[in-house]
């Protein structure tokens, strides 16, 4: 059996129809990376273009790889019948490669089922908005509404990286009808009924067929750079990379991360900073200005002129320009430096409290542990069953982990509870019976004195749960609320937290406050207010009646954290019309100006 990779060219229009794989990525070409990742198969991979090969493309593509055989994909079918049915073929999309040199370890991995298609996939990570599906009964009525949720219900998937399928499963396809893409073939490969597998892959892979994408892929592989300089190339100042022949006049500045191939020119008080790259032959004019850019072979950028998120030119035809929305990973770095007073005191609270609270559940297991081995034989000798009960529930980022506690049910409870739903006496999604059938008598007991959760320490622990925060969850209860979902998952569930403290109402259903209080506790996350939650989780014996709000948080502090949807509609009336008329801005004589903007908040969010 032999592995034969083949890489899927195309012409993307920031490179003004030219070769992706030739398109420079650092010092090397596109194709010299994909080649340093397969390299453990030993052998020159074939190139297929979907597009019309002219001598211009050949020449650059056969410059860039000088080892691969370039054919058409209406050759393919012929290709396919000179290998063994045994054999496979490895068929890569550069358009989103990953600067990673295991990028396609998991095909090449020797427990790989060959007889399979097996296809590394990109999940959307981007897709963050639920999905909502109604369904309706025969006589068109609401029965439920089902939400989906992006990479918890449903992975969809961005693109394919690789596919290896069997060369007999390839042949008999056409190739000649429509351009070769790997999605496509993933999905011609179901139809064909050959058994597949998806292995979703997490690092991130920009688009390269786009000018985002090649920038981004510059600047990962020229912040990672080794410590020798390539074949050909020499070190001018510290992360400035120049081949032969350039020539950089001494009034130039240069700043890195740069790589200037031969060729290159730059003219006086010409200003380059990275990442960036200048292609051979590029020439940059007098008192020009190139920053985060590709500048394509044989440009030149004129005097006095700026090229700034480009690839190619501005004024140049083909070149594409970068998102004027680019957050490039080095230059989003140094702006969030300048935005938060101190990065070290934003990252001060999470470490804290993870340290905190590893210490504290550490030394609390260490010290509970005589009880806990106590309730635990007590419960393996007055009913049934496990001595603890685990649930998945959703933790932060909505990665699932088993929450434990002591079982204070008969054995089974958890799949009798459907049975149950009707005399729940709660609103929301809660569940709870006021003499609920399935609780043992010692179970009445441990969860009366809270005892049941303590083995979540051991949550805690493993850094899945902390001491304070909200509620943990299944997922079938953070459904019924998105944006309280996304706030309650972009932190860690805690053992105790705002709502199990300040909640009232019990009895008659709370799943109003539920949602308040959670929202509340991340808006206003602090050491100060995890202090104060676990101190009154001790003086209310764990949270056997409320305390008041402001004890944790300010009376000031909440009123500013809530919209105008939480206010009395009479409350926004008033703070509405005591406000001064805005007076209309003078328009100059190019057009009237917009209307100033209204300086009361509550306006402000009205018309958002």
């Amino acid at each position: 059996m032999d592995i034969i990779p083949v890489l899927i060219d195309s012409r993307p229009t920031c490179l003004a129809g030219a070769s992706l794989l030739a398109a420079p990525i650092g010092a090397g070409t596109l194709y010299a990376l994909v080649r340093e990742a397969l390299q453990t198969l030993r052998r020159a991979p074939l190139i297929i273009s979907n597009e019309p090969m002219g001598d211009e493309y050949l020449a650059s593509l056969r410059r860039a790889a000088p080892d691969a055989a370039i054919h058409h994909v209406r050759d393919l079918a012929g290709l396919i019948e000179t290998y063994e049915p045994s054999d496979c073929l490895l068929l890569v999309n550069p358009s989103v490669i990953a600067a990673a040199d295991d990028c396609f370890e998991p095909l090449l991995d020797r427990q790989v089922d060959h007889r399979l298609a097996n296809h590394i996939v990109l999940p959307d990570a981007h897709t963050s908005h639920a999905l909502e599906r109604v369904v309706l009964d025969s006589e068109n009525q609401v029965t439920r509404i089902d939400r989906v949720y992006p990479g918890v219900t449903d992975i969809r998937t961005r693109d394919v990286l690789a596919s290896l399928v069997p060369i007999h499963a390839l042949r008999g396809l056409s190739w000649s009808e429509r351009p070769l893409t790997l999605p496509g073939l993933r999905a011609e490969l179901v139809t064909y009924g050959l058994p597949s597998r998806d292995i979703p892959v997490s690092h991130a892979a920009p688009r390269l067929s786009t000018a985002d994408g090649l920038l981004h892929l510059n600047e990962q592989v020229l912040a990672h750079g080794g410590n020798d300089p390539p074949e050909g190339f020499r070190e001018l100042n510290e992360n400035i990379l120049v081949d032969a022949d350039v020539s950089i006049h001494p009034t130039a500045r240069l700043h890195g991360p740069l790589v200037l191939h031969r060729g290159v020119t730059v003219q006086e008080d010409a200003v380059l900073f990275g990442p960036a790259v200048l292609c051979a032959g590029a020439e940059v004019g007098r008192d020009a200005l190139v920053g985060h850019s590709v500048v394509l072979p044989g440009m030149k950028v004129p005097p006095h002129s700026a090229t700034l998120y480009q690839v190619g030119l501005a004024d140049a035809h083909g070149a594409e320009q970068a998102s004027t929305e680019i957050e490039l990973p080095l230059l989003r770095r140094g702006r969030a430096a300048q935005q938060r007073p101190s990065a070290r005191s934003a990252g001060l609270y999470p470490a804290l409290k993870r340290v905190v609270d590893f210490s504290v559940a550490l030394v609390g297991l260490a010290l509970l542990l005589p009880l806990m081995l106590v309730v635990a034989v007590v419960i393996k000798l007055t009913s049934r069953g496990p001595v603890f009960f685990g649930h998945g529930r959703e933790g932060r980022g909505g990665r699932v982990f088993c929450c434990w506690k002591f079982r204070t049910m008969v054995d089974g409870a958890h799949q009798m509870q459907r049975q149950l739903y009707d005399v729940s006496h709660v609103d929301g999604p809660q569940f709870k019976i006021a003499a609920d059938p399935r609780v043992t008598t010692l179970g009445k007991i441990l969860r009366a004195s809270n005892i049941d959760e303590l083995p979540q320490l051991f949550n805690v622990l493993r850094g899945e749960m902390s001491l304070i925060g909200p509620r943990p969850s299944p997922f079938r209860e953070n459904q019924i609320c998105v944006p309280w979902r996304e706030a309650r998952l972009s932190v860690r569930p805690g053992i105790t937290g705002l709502w199990q403290i300040c909640r009232h109402d019990r009895d008659a259903g709370d799943f109003h406050q539920w949602i308040y209080y959670d929202t509340l506790y991340v808006r206003h996350l602090s050491f100060a207010a995890d202090v104060k939650i676990l101190l009154a989780t001790v003086l209310t014996l764990g949270g056997r009646f409320s305390v008041p709000l402001r004890f944790i948080i300010s009376a000031k502090r909440t009123r500013e954290s809530e919209t105008p949807l939480q206010l009395p509609i009479e409350e926004v009336v008033r703070q509405i019309e005591s406000q001064e008329p805005q007076r209309p801005a003078t328009g100059d004589r190019r057009g009237a100006a917009p209307a100033a903007r209204p300086s009361n908040p509550l306006i402000a969010a009205r018309g958002a």
